[in-house]
């Protein structure tokens, strides 16, 4: 009796949050149907002035989000650290999941959605999109051949599992270099931007400026899903892996923020601080506690030791990069066009129902198959 009455408030909680997210579903599936009936102009807020909305906001920071699954296995398996074997394949899984999100995603945003595949047959030498739409599909079938290792694990296809183990360095060097490619072709894109990006963000390295700051949010989005994955799965966080991803984190936004300011001195830029302070004010509630405040709490031992430091500063280096994404696809273009801009309830639901999608085979997977080893 004390057994069943110990569980009972935790399942309930469960089958709560599944009708939660299976009610987004619904109501995004509607959301759906409006947007493929009527059409972008009758369904969103788009316009010429704020061309990239809720939706490629979200896109473009679940890419970067998801690039812990590249630098977590050219660790393990180039590099050949075997501490972090017990988290690659949490990291391939929530790259894979990403990707696929990021591909329905897309369909939304396109004027003609039945022509997602004309970049894969027309090309056109011109545009970065050409590169960044090959490297992503590339990346996401690479991704598709490591997580076949789990899945054919939880299946019981043992000996298709041990073949496939074979190919993981390969998997790891072609995933590194197509993920580094199309990190930094899609800052190329924003390159057609100028005079209608805000010139705080506007700038000639945007491409190694998306590449830095991907890696640093997407390793800070991978150690927050390993600290869920501690708290609702029969699963624990290495106490020396959490040391590590403190100083790994401690390195790459210290080289995110080096190239920032390299950049803005530059383009000399600090002049534009006192032009526009609604501008300052985005950039500042970027830079600063998405940034700086990270890198100041991990410059202190014992704050990078811990698990509760760890943990604060991959918050806030999410947060910095969820914000960065927005100023670049969103505020930096309404600011300087002076234009008006707010997601219709078609663009919040299914924006809404993708991610539900998303946490719904995240779980399913974690459950049913080998994805979380022990360390």
């Amino acid at each position: 009796m004390t057994s069943a009455s110990t569980k009972s408030p935790a399942r309930s909680g469960g089958k709560i949050f599944f009708a939660l997210l299976s009610l987004l579903v619904a109501v995004g599936i509607y959301a759906s149907f409006l947007r493929f009936e009527k059409g972008l102009g009758a369904t969103t807020a788009l316009s010429d002035a704020v061309p990239w909305g809720l939706w490629i906001w979200f896109t473009l920071t679940r890419v970067a989000l998801s690039s812990g699954g590249f630098i977590v296995c050219a660790i393990f398996y180039v590099f050949r650290i075997e501490k972090f074997h017990s988290v690659t394949r949490a990291a391939v899984l929530t790259a894979f999941i990403g990707y696929a999100l990021v591909g329905l995603e897309l369909i939304y945003d396109l004027g003609l959605p039945l022509h997602f595949w004309h970049p894969l047959i027309y090309w056109n030498w011109h545009s970065p999109m050409l590169e960044t739409s090959w490297c992503i599909g590339l990346y996401f079938g690479v991704l598709g051949m490591e997580m076949s290792i789990p899945f054919t694990e939880g299946l019981g296809w043992k000996a298709f599992s041990v073949l496939l183990k074979n190919f993981c360095v390969f998997f790891a060097i072609a995933g590194a270099t197509l993920s580094a490619l199309h990190q930094s072709s899609i800052g190329t894109i924003f390159l057609i931007s100028d005079g209608k990006l805000s010139p705080l963000w506007y700038s000639s390295w945007l491409p190694i400026l998306f590449f830095a700051s991907a890696l640093a949010g997407g390793t800070g989005f991978l150690v927050l899903e390993l600290f869920l994955a501690q708290k609702f799965l029969d699963w624990q966080f290495p106490e020396n892996l959490v040391q590590t991803f403190g100083k790994l984190l401690l390195g790459l936004l210290g080289f995110y923020l080096v190239l920032w300011l390299l950049d803005f001195i530059r383009a000399g830029k600090w002049g534009l601080l006192a032009d526009d302070w609604q501008a300052s004010a985005w950039l500042a509630l970027e830079m600063l506690p998405g940034v700086v405040l990270p890198l100041i709490l991990l410059c202190f031992r014992r704050l990078r030791e811990s698990a509760a430091g760890v943990r604060a500063s991959a918050v806030l280096a999410v947060l910095g990069l969820f914000l960065n994404r927005l100023n670049v696809t969103m505020v930096g273009f309404i600011l300087q066009s002076h234009a008006r801009y707010f997601p219709t309830w078609q663009e919040i639901s299914i924006t809404l129902m993708v991610l539900a999608i998303g946490l719904i085979f995240f779980i399913a997977a974690a459950r049913r198959f080998p994805i979380f080893l022990k360390p």
